[in-house]
C-alpha cells in the first residue's frame, strides 16, 4: 500500500497499492470496495487526502509524473477522466498533502526535499488549474518538517531547528514570531486538534500548545533508548500513539483535559512524572495525574534475519538485525521475552525438545542461550568460532548436535549439546568451496550444506564428541559427498522427498534426489561433479524463492522470497500446496521461513526485511500450542548474563580455534623451553667470541688492523640496507622538497592576497605602564579601477559645482541650504553651529557669504553632496564613491598621527636604553642584580614582524648536516682569529698594567682594600716598636677614611641608580599621558568614520531597494498586462456560456411545454372517453400517466382502440421525458459552467485588484523615497531619553526636542526649586530656633545641677592646713617666683627661635638660588636634548629614504658596523682611563716623596690582571 486515508466522516477509507497502473480503491469500514478509479498515478501514489465535507478526493503520484489530481470521487462515471476536477503536474516528489479546510481551493504539499509548497485552483485557458508556489523558509539554512491545517484555515508549520511556525498561503512565507519547541536539534512535528496544536519531536516529547495563545499547556517526554526517535504519531478521541525507530508503540493516554495555554487558578498542575518501567515489554512506562504512558507493541527494528519455532515453550524466536531477540506467543502473538545483545543477529536456531536457542551474531560469535525462564534467559556456552559474521546455525532432529556456517569460511563447526544443557565444540570439517550459508540435517549424523556457489555438500558421519586422537579441531573421520545444482542455491530445506534447493535464475523449488552424490577427498577437483537429479519441481513464487525450510518430520516444506509470498507445500511427494502473500514487493518480501509440524497442523513461520512477522497455520493453532506456557518477561533485557549472573563478554578479540592453537603454542613453549635456553646459551657465547675478536684487532697494530667497516658477517645485508636507506632519504627529501614548494606558493599567494594588497598594514602602539592600547587603521591599495572612478566622480562634482555658482551670479542668490544648514543645528557640532550663524548673518544682511560656501567649506570633502540633495539614484552612487574616498582619507589622518607616536615612543626607547647601560654598570659595581625596566617594541607594533621567522619560533630541533658543522666551526675559528687581531690594544693594555694604570681602585673602587703591612704584625711574644705603633695608628686612620670614602661612593651610586628609574619612569609616565591625545583623536576619527559608513549603507540600502522596486513594478505591470488579457478572454467565455444557458432553458421551457401539451392530448384522448364510464378508472388513468405506469395493470374498463392509443401517448410521453431529462442535464451543466467561469472571472477581478494596489501601493513608496532622506545626528548620551536595547535600539518612534524647550522646561523647574529651596530654609531656620530653645533649656538644667552639686562638694570640704593658708593668702610669695622662671624660660626660648628661623631663611635663599641656576641649565640641556632627538630622527628618515640597497646591504654590514663601534668604544675608554690615571700618577709621586723621607723602604703591590672590557 503506497498511500491510505480515512473519510472525515468515518464511514470509508481509500487506499492505493504500489505497481503499474496504480488503483485507488475506497472501501467501507468493512473492507468491501465501493469506488474503483484508474489513472491516478503510472506506478505509485504517496499520498491522498479528502477535502473536509469528503466531496472530493486528492491524489499525488510518485516517479515519474508526478501527476496532483483533484477526484469528483462519489461520480459514477466512464471513462475515469470525466470524475477529474482538475489536475496537474508536482514541481517535485512530495510526500504529505492535504486541504485547506475552509477553502478547499488551496491545499498544501510538502516535498521529499522538505521543500513546502501552496497549491490553488486557478483558472486557466483551458479550464481550472494548478498553481504551485513555494514557501520561503524564515532563515537560510532551516527547512520545513511538517505542517498542519486548523479547522478555521489557519497553516502551522515546523522546521528543522525546532521552531512553530504560522504560515500565510497567500505570502507563502512565515509570519509572526516563531514558537521553540525543541532547541536540542531533534525533529518537530505539527498535529492540529479543536483547540491544541499537538507537537511531537523525534527525542520523544510531546507537547500541547493552546490554537489561540500558543501557550504550552503540557509536557510528556517518551523515555527512548539511545539513539532511538519517534518516527510517527497519530491522535485519537483521549490518547496519543506514538511509534519509535525500534520497533515500539506507545500509548499516552490522558487523564484530564489539557488547557489550551497556561494552567488557571481553578485547573490543577499536573504532579510530578513516575518512573515505572522505562523498559517495559508490554505495560505501564511513566504517569502522573495528567497522563499514563504504556508501551503497547515491541517488535524488530530492520531485517528479521533468523526465526525459529520452541515447540518446548509453544512459542517461537525471532532474531534481527538489531541485535535483539524475541521470543513471541504463537497464538496470541503476543511479546513474551526481549532480550538485547551487544551486537547484530545473523541467524537462529531452537532445540526440538528442550528450551534451547542457539544465536550467531556479526562478529563470528555463537551463543547457546536458555529460555526456559522467558524473564530470566542465561547464556549456557558462548564460542566465537569465526572472524567473520556467522550465517546459518541448525540443530539436528535429536537436539544433540548443531551446525555452524559462515559465508566467509569453509570451515563447519558442529557443536554437541548433552541432555544436561552443556555445550562443547566438537570441531569443524573444511569443505571443498568456501562459504556456508544454508543446512539441512538429513540424518542424526549427516547435515547437508550449501553456499553462494552451485554445489550441493553433505557431511556424514559427524561425532557427538572430540576424537582424542585428533590434533586439532579438525574432524578427520567424516565423510563430505557432493553433487551440483544447476545454479547458486538460495535456499535449501530436507524433507522426506528429498532435498528442496532453490537456486539462482529459477523461480521454481527443486527436490533433489538422494541419489548421484560422489564422495570427494580434500584437495579433490570438483570440476567432473555430476549434476543433481531433479525429482520434482515445484514454481509456487512470482521470482526467486530466498529462503526454505522443513519441518522435523520432513512432511512439510514452507517457501518465502522477495515477492512477498509465503508457501507450504505438505502431503505425498509435496503434492498439496498453499500460499499467501503476507509481505510487500516494495519492502523485498519475506527473509526467513520456519515450518512446525504437530499432526495433521501445520504452522509457518516467516520474517521480513522490515521488521514484520507472520505467524500462518493450516489446522489448529492452539492444539499445536499444547500445554505448555511460560509466564512472560516483564522487562526488556539490555544485558545478556550466564548461568552466574554475570554479564558475557561483549568483544571476544580470538575465534575458538585461534585460542586453541595460541593454549597448544604455550604447551609447545613450555615443552620447548630447555631448548631454547640452550640455544641462547650457545649464542651468547658467540657474541663473546665475536666480542673479543672485535677488541683484539681494536688493540692490533695498525698495519694488523681492519677497519671496522670491513668486518661485515653479511654484506648483502649490509649493502640491502644500505640502499633502502639511500632510497628513503631520497623519497624523503623529494616529499620534503615538494611540500616545502607547496608550502611557499600557498605563503606567496596568501601574502599576495593579505599582505601586498594593504598600502597601510595593521599595527598596535602599546603603553608603558598601563594596559591602554591604540590601534591604527588598516588600509588596502585602492585598483585603478576604483581610482578612475572616484576621479571621474570628483571632477563631474566639480563641474556641477561651477554650473551651480554661475546659475546663481545670474538667476540671483538661493536660500535653499540656508534652511538646511539652520536644520542641521539640531544634530550638533561645531560645524553645524558655524553654518547656523552664517546663515543667520545671511538673513540678517550682516554678511554676503554664501552659505552654500560655508557648508562646503565646513565639510571633509567639498565635492560631497548636501544630504538633502542626494535623492536621485546618480547622485547616491556618487555619494557612495565620495563617501568610501572620505572614510580612507580620514583613517590615513589618523595613522599620520598614529606613525608619530610611534616615533616618539622609539625615542623614548632610546633614552630608557641609555639609562638602563647606566642602571648595569652601577649594577656591576654594587654587586646587585636588580630587575631592570623592560623596555622594547612589541610584535604587534611592528607588523613587519609578520614576515620574519626567527629561530625561537621553530620549536623543532634543526637537524644540522656534518658539513654544516665543520662549516661553523671554520667560521668560528676565523672570527675569533679576527678578533685577537682588533683587540690588541686592550691585550697590550691587560699585559703590560693589568689592565689600568692606577690598579682597580678606579674601576671598582668599592672592592678596594687596605692590606695590613706584615711588619706590623708583631710575632709571639714581640712587642711594636714606637715608629710600628705610630705607623699601625696611620694605617688604621688611612682604613678608616678608605671605608668612609667607599660608602660615601656607594649612597652616591645608589642615589645616581634610584634616580635614573625614577627618570624612566617618568619618561614612560609621560609619554602614556600623551598617549591619551592618540586615544581621543582615535575616539573621534571612529565616530567620523563610523557615521560616513552608516551613511554609506544607507545609501547603498535605498539603491538597492529602488533597483528591487523597480523590478517589482516591472514584474507587476507584465503581470498586470498578462492577467487583463486573461481576464478579457474570461470575459468573453462568460459572455459566450450566458447565450448557452439561455439557449439551453429556453429549449428546456420548450419542451416542458411540449410534455404539458401531451398531457392534454392524453386526457382529451384517454381520460375524458373513460370519465364518461367511470371518474375513477379516469383518475387512475391520469395517475398512471403521471407516473409512467403500466397500464395494463389498470382494469378492463376501455375498449382496445382507446387503451392502444393510451399505450401509444405513454411511450410518447416516456420518450419525452427522456428528451426533457436530458434538456435539464444539458441546462444543469452549462449553468455549473457559468457559475465556474463567473466565478474565476470574479477571482481575476480580485487578482487584479489586489496587483493594482500593491503596484499603486509601490509606486507610493518609490515616489516617497526620493524625498524620504536618512539623517544621522550625533548626540550626548545624556541627551538621549530613549530605553537602550543590548543591541540596537529602536528609534522608530523617538523624537528629537529642540534645546531651547529642554532650557525652558529646565528653567522653570529650576525657579520652583529654588522656591521650594527657599521655603525649606524657613522651616530650617525656624526649626533651628526651637532647637536653640531647647538646647539652651537642657544648658540651664545642667548648670544648675552642677552648682547644686559643687555647693554640695563646698559644704562637705574638709578644711586642711594648706587649703587654710591659700585662703588666707599667705603663698603669694612662692606663687610669684615661679611665674618669674617660667617668663625668663619663654624669653630666652622666643630669641632662640628668632635666630634658627634666620638662620633657615638663609638656607632657603641659597637653595633657591641654587634652583634657579640647576633650572636654567635643565632649559638648556632640555634644547639640546631636543636638537638631538630632531637630528636622530632625521637620521631615522634619511636611512628609511635611502632604499632597499641599504636593506640589502644591512646584513653584511652589520658586522664591519660592530667592529667599528667595539673600536670606538674602547678607544673612549683608553681617554678616559688616560686621564684619569694622570691624576693619579700625580698624587703618587707625592705619596713617593712622603714615603722617601721615611727611613723603611716601600714595596709596590701588583693588582691582578683583569681584561678591559669588564672596565665600564
Amino acid at each position: 500500500v503506497g498511500a491510505m486515508v480515512v473519510h472525515p466522516n468515518r464511514d470509508c477509507f481509500a487506499y492505493c497499492e504500489k505497481g503499474q497502473g496504480a488503483v485507488v480503491r475506497v472501501c467501507d469500514m468493512q473492507g468491501r470496495t465501493t469506488k474503483r478509479i484508474e489513472g491516478a498515478a503510472q506506478i505509485d501514489v504517496d499520498t491522498m487526502s479528502f477535502t473536509a465535507d469528503g466531496s472530493a478526493l486528492l491524489t499525488v503520484a510518485g516517479l515519474p509524473d508526478f501527476k496532483v489530481t483533484i477526484w469528483d470521487w462519489q461520480k459514477d462515471a466512464e471513462p475515469f477522466e470525466d470524475m477529474q476536477l482538475v489536475s496537474g503536474t508536482a514541481p517535485a516528489k512530495l510526500k504529505e498533502g492535504s486541504f485547506n479546510p475552509v477553502n478547499p481551493d488551496q491545499m498544501c504539499f510538502l516535498g521529499v526535499d522538505n521543500t513546502l509548497y501552496v497549491c490553488n485552483v486557478v483558472a486557466g485557458t483551458a479550464g481550472p488549474e494548478l498553481g504551485f508556489e513555494k514557501f520561503s523558509p524564515p532563515s537560510e539554512g532551516v527547512t520545513f518538517v511538517s505542517f498542519s491545517w486548523t479547522a478555521g484555515g489557519l497553516l502551522y508549520c515546523t522546521t528543522s531547528d525546532g521552531c512553530l511556525w504560522l504560515g500565510d498561503p497567500q505570502t507563502a512565507a512565515p509570519v509572526g514570531e516563531s514558537v521553540v519547541i525543541s532547541a536540542e536539534g531533534a525533529l518537530c512535528h505539527v498535529i492540529a486538534t479543536n483547540r491544541h496544536l499537538v507537537c511531537w519531536c523525534s527525542d520523544g516529547v510531546l507537547v500541547w500548545l493552546g490554537l489561540e495563545s500558543l501557550s504550552e499547556g503540557y509536557r510528556v517526554k517518551v523515555p527512548l533508548q539511545r539513539g532511538d526517535r519517534i518516527v510517527s504519531v497519530c491522535l485519537g478521541d483521549s490518547s496519543v500513539f506514538a511509534g519509535s525507530h525500534d520497533g515500539s508503540i506507545f500509548q499516552v493516554r490522558l487523564l484530564q483535559e489539557i488547557p489550551d495555554g497556561n494552567y488557571r487558578d481553578e485547573e490543577e498542575e499536573p504532579s510530578p512524572v513516575t518512573l515505572k518501567d522505562a523498559d517495559v515489554l508490554i505495560g505501564e512506562v511513566q504517569s502522573d495525574s495528567h497522563h499514563r504512558l504504556f508501551r503497547v507493541a515491541l517488535s524488530h527494528r530492520g531485517p528479521v534475519n533468523g526465526i525459529s519455532p520452541l515447540p518446548a515453550l509453544g512459542c517461537f524466536a525471532s532474531a534481527g538485525s538489531d541485535g535483539v531477540l524475541m521470543l513471541w506467543d504463537t497464538v496470541s502473538g503476543a511479546t513474551m521475552a526481549a532480550q538485547r545483545c551487544s551486537r547484530s543477529l545473523t541467524g537462529c536456531a531452537s532445540h526440538p525438545t528442550k528450551p534451547f536457542v542457539c544465536i550467531g551474531d556479526t562478529s563470528g560469535v555463537v551463543s547457546l542461550l536458555d529460555v526456559g525462564t522467558p524473564a530470566r534467559i542465561r547464556a549456557r556456552a558462548t564460542f566465537k568460532l569465526f572472524s567473520g559474521p556467522v550465517s546459518v546455525v541448525s540443530f539436528s532432529h535429536d537436539g544433540m548436535l548443531a551446525a555452524v556456517g559462515s559465508a566467509g569460511s569453509p570451515h563447519l563447526y558442529f557443536l554437541h549439546v548433552d541432555s544436561s544443557g552443556g555445550c562443547t565444540v566438537v570441531g569443524f570439517t573444511e569443505l571443498p568451496e568456501s562459504g556456508v550459508t544454508h543446512l539441512g540435517w538429513t540424518a542424526r549424523t549427516s547435515v547437508v550444506a550449501a553456499g553462494q556457489h552451485r554445489l550441493l555438500f553433505e557431511v556424514k558421519g559427524v561425532p557427538h564428541e572430540r576424537p582424542e586422537d585428533s590434533d586439532g579441531l579438525e574432524l578427520k573421520g567424516t565423510a563430505v559427498a557432493c553433487v551440483r545444482a544447476q545454479g547458486a542455491v538460495r535456499g535449501l530445506a530436507t524433507s522426506g522427498a528429498g532435498v528442496s534447493c532453490a537456486v539462482q535464475g529459477e523461480r521454481k523449488t527443486l527436490v533433489l534426489s538422494k541419489g548421484a552424490w560422489r564422495e570427494v577427498q580434500k584437495g579433490d577437483a570438483l570440476d567432473g561433479v555430476a549434476a543433481a537429479q531433479v525429482v520434482s519441481e515445484h514454481a509456487d513464487h512470482d521470482k526467486v524463492p530466498g529462503c526454505l525450510a522443513a519441518s522435523v518430520d520432513g512432511d512439510s516444506v514452507g517457501s518465502c522470497g522477495s515477492d512477498g509470498l509465503v508457501v507450504l507445500r505438505t502431503g505425498a511427494g509435496m503434492s498439496q500446496c498453499l500460499k499467501r502473500r503476507c509481505f510487500s514487493v516494495w519492502e523485498e518480501g519475506a527473509a526467513v521461513v520456519a515450518v512446525q509440524a504437530s499432526g495433521q497442523n501445520v504452522a509457518v513461520f516467516a520474517g521480513g526485511t522490515g521488521g514484520a512477522l507472520q505467524v500462518l497455520c493450516a489446522g489448529d493453532m492452539a492444539a499445536m500450542k499444547g500445554a505448555q506456557s511460560a509466564e512472560p518477561a516483564g522487562s526488556v533485557a539490555k544485558t545478556l548474563v550466564d548461568l552466574l549472573g554475570e554479564q558475557v563478554e561483549e568483544e571476544i578479540q580470538r575465534t575458538f580455534a585461534e585460542t586453541q592453537l595460541l593454549s597448544d603454542l604455550e604447551m609447545q613453549n613450555a615443552l620447548n623451553a630447555a631448548r631454547k635456553n640452550a640455544t641462547r646459551e650457545q649464542l651468547r657465547g658467540l657474541k663473546a667470541t665475536l666480542d673479543a675478536l672485535l677488541e683484539h684487532n681494536e688493540n692490533a697494530p695498525e698495519i694488523e688492523r681492519i677497519p671496522r667497516e670491513e668486518i661485515v658477517l653479511d654484506r648483502e645485508l649490509r649493502d640491502s640496507i644500505i640502499k633502502d636507506g639511500d632510497q628513503r632519504v631520497l623519497a624523503t627529501q623529494t616529499k620534503i622538497r615538494r611540500d616545502n614548494t607547496v608550502k611557499d606558493l600557498m605563503a606567496k599567494r596568501i601574502k599576495e592576497l593579505a599582505w601586498d594588497s594593504m598600502s597601510v598594514h595593521g599595527a598596535k602602539l602599546l603603553s608603558f605602564t598601563t594596559a591602554q592600547t591604540v590601534h591604527n587603521f588598516p588600509i588596502r591599495v585602492p585598483t585603478e579601477q576604483e581610482k578612475l572612478a572616484i576621479e571621474k566622480v570628483r571632477a563631474m562634482r566639480r563641474i556641477e559645482i561651477s554650473m551651480t555658482k554661475a546659475q546663481k551670479k545670474e538667476l540671483g542668490m538661493s536660500n535653499s541650504l540656508i534652511e538646511l544648514a539652520v536644520a542641521d543645528t539640531a544634530a550638533g557640532g561645531d560645524a553645524a553651529a558655524r553654518v547656523a550663524e552664517a546663515a543667520e548673518g545671511v538673513l540678517q544682511g550682516e554678511t554676503a557669504e554664501d552659505p552654500d560656501e560655508v557648508w562646503i567649506r565646513n565639510q571633509d570633502d567639498p565635492c560631497l553632496y548636501h544630504r538633502f540633495e542626494v535623492s536621485t539614484r546618480e547622485r547616491k552612487t556618487s555619494q557612495i564613491i565620495m563617501l568610501e574616498d572620505c572614510i580612507t582619507r580620514a583613517k590615513q589622518s589618523f595613522n599620520t598621527l598614529f606613525d608619530d607616536f610611534m616615533k616618539r615612543k622609539v625615542v623614548v626607547l632610546g633614552k630608557i636604553e641609555e639609562k638602563n647601560l647606566r642602571i648595569v654598570e652601577i649594577q656591576e659595581e654594587l654587586g646587585s642584580n636588580e630587575e631592570l625596566f623592560d623596555a622594547r617594541l612589541n610584535d604587534e607594533e611592528q607588523p613587519d614582524r609578520v614576515l620574519i621567522v626567527e629561530d625561537s619560533d621553530v620549536k623543532v630541533e634543526k637537524w644540522v648536516s656534518k658539513e654544516e658543522i665543520r662549516r661553523r666551526q671554520e667560521e668560528e675559528e676565523a672570527a675569533k682569529k679576527k678578533g685577537e687581531g682588533e683587540d690588541a690594544a686592550d691585550r697590550a693594555l691587560m699585559g703590560m698594567m693589568g689592565g689600568t694604570l692606577a690598579g682597580e681602585s678606579k674601576v671598582n673602587k668599592l672592592n678596594e682594600t687596605l692590606e695590613k703591612p706584615a711588619h706590623l704584625t708583631p710575632g709571639e711574644g714581640e712587642e711594636l716598636t714606637e715608629e710600628q705603633a705610630k705607623e699601625l695608628k696611620e694605617w688604621e686612620a688611612q682604613k678608616k677614611a678608605l671605608e668612609a670614602e667607599q660608602e660615601t661612593y656607594r649612597k652616591a651610586l645608589e642615589g645616581e641608580n634610584k634616580k635614573l628609574r625614577a627618570e624612566i619612569l617618568e619618561e614612560c609616565k609621560k609619554f602614556d599621558d600623551g598617549m591619551q591625545e592618540l586615544v581621543d583623536a582615535r575616539l573621534k576619527t571612529d565616530y567620523n568614520v563610523y557615521e560616513q559608513e552608516l551613511y554609506k549603507i544607507k545609501l547603498i540600502q535605498a539603491v538597492a531597494q529602488e533597483e528591487d522596486d523597480i523590478a517589482a513594478s516591472i514584474a507587476l505591470k507584465k503581470s498586470l498586462t498578462e492577467m487583463d488579457e486573461r481576464r478579457e478572454g474570461a470575459a468573453r467565455a462568460v459572455d459566450e456560456f450566458s447565450s448557452e444557458v439561455s439557449e439551453a432553458e429556453r429549449q428546456l421551457e420548450g419542451l416542458k411545454t411540449d410534455s404539458a401539451n401531451n398531457e392534454k392530448h392524453f386526457k382529451k384522448e384517454v381520460v375524458d372517453p373513460a370519465s364518461a364510464g367511470s371518474k375513477d378508472v379516469a383518475e387512475m388513468l391520469l395517475r398512471t400517466y403521471r407516473r409512467r405506469g403500466d397500464l395494463r395493470e389498470l382494469p378492463p374498463a376501455l375498449s382496445d382502440e382507446v387503451m392502444q392509443r393510451a399505450e401509444e401517448l405513454l411511450e410518447e410521453a416516456v420518450q419525452h421525458d427522456g428528451l426533457v431529462a436530458e434538456a435539464q442535464a444539458a441546462a444543469q451543466a452549462v449553468r455549473g459552467e457559468l457559475e465556474r467561469l463567473t466565478w474565476t472571472l470574479k477571482q481575476m477581478d480580485d487578482s487584479i485588484h489586489a496587483a493594482e494596489e500593491e503596484l499603486q501601493e509601490l509606486e507610493t513608496r518609490m515616489m516617497s523615497a526620493g524625498s524620504d532622506l536618512d539623517l544621522t545626528l550625533m548626540l550626548k548620551q545624556g541627551q538621549v531619553e530613549v530605553e537602550q536595547a543590548a543591541v540596537a535600539t529602536d528609534f522608530s518612534d523617538a523624537e528629537i526636542v529642540e534645546k531651547g524647550v529642554i532650557h525652558a522646561n529646565n528653567s522653570l523647574i529650576t525657579t520652583s526649586g529654588k522656591e521650594k529651596v527657599a521655603i525649606l530654609f524657613e522651616i530650617k531656620d525656624f526649626r533651628k530656633g526651637i532647637h536653640v530653645l531647647q538646647w539652651e533649656n537642657s544648658r540651664l538644667d545642667l548648670e544648675e545641677e552642677e552648682l547644686l552639686q559643687r555647693t554640695k562638694d563646698l559644704q562637705l570640704l574638709r578644711v586642711t592646713k594648706g587649703l587654710q593658708s591659700i585662703i588666707k593668702g599667705s603663698d603669694e610669695g612662692k606663687t610669684a617666683h615661679e611665674n618669674s622662671s617660667l617668663e625668663k624660660l619663654v624669653s630666652y626660648q622666643t630669641k632662640v627661635h628668632g635666630q634658627r628661623v634666620k638662620e633657615k631663611a638663609k638656607s632657603v635663599e641659597g637653595l633657591t638660588a641654587q634652583a634657579r641656576v640647576a633650572g636654567r641649565e635643565n632649559a638648556e640641556l632640555d634644547e639640546d636634548i631636543f636638537a638631538l632627538e630632531s637630528a636622530v630622527v632625521e637620521r631615522q628618515r634619511l636611512c628609511e629614504l635611502q632604499g632597499t640597497a641599504a636593506q640589502q646591504g644591512e646584513g653584511r654590514a652589520k658586522k664591519s658596523e660592530e667592529s667599528k663601534m667595539r673600536m670606538m668604544v674602547t678607544h673612549r675608554k683608553l681617554l678616559d682611563l688616560a686621564k684619569a690615571q694622570t691624576r693619579e700618577i700625580e698624587l703618587m709621586r707625592e705619596e713617593l716623596v712622603r714615603l722617601r723621607a721615611r727611613t723603611f723602604p716601600s714595596f709596590a703591590q701588583l693588582s691582578q690582571a683583569s681584561l678591559p672590557d669588564t672596565i665600564i
